[in-house]
């Protein structure tokens, strides 16, 4: 759905590493009859990434450390 995690254009990679306890995906958006991602949210004990995603592909990402 226009998300290659091993893509080059991962735009968590950086984040993602093995071993974090509590790192999940918290919420996802789709638009299924296009098979089209729209929104990500990766969260672990430290920080949330969120990624939006329009209808052209551009991705935006926006990072938050949690205390």
């Amino acid at each position: 759905m226009n998300l290659d995690m091993n893509g080059p254009d991962n735009l968590i990679e950086d984040y993602i590493t093995g071993g974090q306890k509590d790192a999940r995906i918290v919420s996802v958006s789709a638009d299924i009859p296009n098979a089209r991602l729209k929104s990500l949210v990766y969260q672990t004990k430290s920080f949330k990434i969120s990624i939006q995603i329009d209808e052209d592909g551009n991705k935006t990402l926006t990072d938050e450390i949690i205390d």
